[in-house]
């Protein structure tokens, strides 16, 4: 959160010209700069309010535009008739009683924060003259319901639709080459955003704060995308790449965007399923997001960047015996309570586990001294701020204690340091086959995966939904026994109570003939076996 505050500070100083109230002449109430032979809306305000807060001197200007307001397509001055062609930066800037504007087709570009903080302004339309939008164009117009921005527009700056609290659904020109930084960043309200097949770049912050966003496509045209898309998209579920993309996948249906490349995870959501193909998860791909409150990482993964997971809703994660580098913030201030650090880890970065709530924490790593662990400007931090330390404990492999005492970076953040053997749950089961089709008398090996791969019991119990259709023994063997269907399900025994299904389909035999019992087109002594297994599964 203090990265995307300091984002939409540093936008507003970038955007905000310093002196905004010089006009050239004024027709019928609206102010006007020369430019050549073309004429610019300008800035004209009727307060000017200075004070102080935090001990920081600060100026405040209202704009003395109100109510509706129609930009004619031409104004003279001294005999010479002018085009409007540009409405100027700062233009409309905190006009709050201003309702409507109607922009005419002569106006080709609308400046930077020329309707920021319009605050009664409700709707707008944009006329297909148009062709740039600046910056911070409609910054916190918290009252705009809808805007038409035509074809023809082929540049909208960064922060431009920023804070426009009651805008629902916003459709992109595929005049569009790019989304700029943190272009719709804080609509709360916006459910619905249609990315035209035109868009190569997505910006830093692009869809942060959206939280009402549900679910978004991110078209095949897509070569390059920020990070921090989606912080703070709470209610955001689903997220999916068009097949024909060829930089990012969104493979096995996972919510997630990967570069496909170097299978790295960028962006993802609460419901991300991280596929056993990803081997880094990037910086920032999960940061701020609190509706994630469990996942589980695959034991492929071997790089979980810089605040990849900070400001989550995590309580607690076990990091798969692959991980070796965990970054700067990875897990910082995250509702973490409980953490597993694997033996394979080799790097932990400053404040990787920076936690108020963070209280026990399993090492497994066997030899701490050889582990990397970057120091917060010498005060440490790596598992957090010392303040509750008594309240920490520590629990390492048997006959480590010693090595960890002796490790200040280790010892020095928690109350408690206890040998235990340290028992490695299962995150995740998967059955080898998800829907298959047999005939009677058909067996069928299933084989159930559990992960991490180094859980410390990977025992399952199976069952069948109906066994007088398929029954399956306590080691996944299936017998096909009538027609019908039935699901076989494996179940994890370490009490992580785990599950994974299979939907069999049973069709009946088809009738022998020639002797070809298997129907494998050869009538051979295999056959006479498949003959009788045949007949001692039958019942009659």
């Amino acid at each position: 959160m203090k990265n995307l505050i300091k984002f939409l500070l540093l936008m507003m100083a970038v955007l905000l010209p310093a002196t905004v109230s010089a006009y050239d002449f004024e027709v019928n109430g609206i102010y006007y700069n020369i430019n050549g032979n073309e004429a610019t809306v300008t800035y004209h305000y009727d307060q000017y309010n200075y004070g102080e807060e935090y001990g920081e001197e600060y100026y405040d200007f209202y704009g003395d535009y109100s109510g509706d307001v129609t930009i004619p397509n031409f104004v003279t001055y001294n005999g010479t008739i002018y085009p409007v062609t540009t409405i100027g930066n700062c233009a409309f800037y905190q006009c709050k009683d201003l309702t409507n504007v109607t922009i005419p087709n002569t106006v080709t570009t609308i400046g930077s924060s020329a309707f920021q903080s319009c605050w009664s302004l409700n709707n707008i339309t944009i006329p297909s003259s148009v062709t740039r939008i600046e910056g911070g164009a409609f910054w916190e117009c918290s009252n705009l319901t809808s805007i038409i921005i035509p074809n023809s527009v082929t540049y909208i700056g960064g922060m431009a639709l920023v804070m426009c609290y009651k805008l629902t659904s916003v459709s992109l020109p595929n005049s569009l080459t790019s989304i700029s930084d943190g272009l719709l960043s804080g609509c709360t309200n916006l459910t619905d955003v249609f990315i035209p097949n035109s868009i190569t770049s997505i910006g830093d912050y692009a869809f942060s704060e959206c939280e009402s966003l549900i679910s978004i496509t991110i078209p095949n045209s897509v070569t390059s995308i920020g990070y921090n898309v989606f912080a703070n998209c709470n209610n955001l579920t689903t997220i999916s790449v068009d097949s024909g993309n060829t930089t990012y996948d969104s493979r096995n249906n996972c919510n997630g965007i990967i570069k496909t490349a170097s299978n790295t995870l960028i962006a993802g959501c609460s419901s991300t399923i991280i596929p056993n193909t990803v081997t880094t998860i990037d910086d920032h791909a999960f940061e701020f997001n609190s509706s994630l409150t469990s996942i589980s990482i695959p034991n492929s993964v071997t790089h979980i960047g810089n605040n990849a997971f900070s400001g989550c809703g995590l309580t607690n994660i076990v990091l798969p015996n692959s991980v070796k580098h965990i970054g700067d913030q990875a897990f910082s201030f995250s509702s973490l309570t409980n953490v597993t650090i694997p033996n394979s880890t080799t790097y932990i970065g400053k404040q990787a586990f920076d936690c108020w709530e963070l209280i026990e924490v399993y090492s497994r790593i066997t030899e701490p001294a050889t582990v990397i662990m970057e120091d917060y400007f010498g005060y440490g931090y790596v598992f957090g701020h010392p303040y509750n330390i008594s309240q920490r404990t520590l629990y390492v492999p048997i006959g480590t204690l010693d090595a960890y005492q002796a490790d200040s970076r280790w010892s020095d953040y928690f109350g408690n340091i206890v040998e235990m053997e340290i028992v490695i749950p299962a995150t995740a089961i998967e059955l080898d086959v998800s829907e298959i089709e047999v005939t009677t008398g058909e067996i069928l090996q299933l084989r159930a995966i559990v992960l991490p791969e180094d859980a410390t019991n990977k025992a399952v119990t199976w069952a069948s939904s109906d066994a007088n259709i398929a029954r399956v023994d306590g080691n996944g063997l299936v017998t096909a026994l009538a027609p019908g269907s039935t699901t076989i399900t494996a179940t994890t025994v370490d009490g992580s109570e785990l599950s994974a299904s299979c939907t069999i389909t049973v069709k009946p035999q088809t009738p022998i003939m020639n002797g070809d019992v298997n129907g494998d087109g050869v009538v051979s002594i295999k056959d006479v076996t498949d003959l009788i297994n045949l007949l001692l599964t039958r019942d009659d």
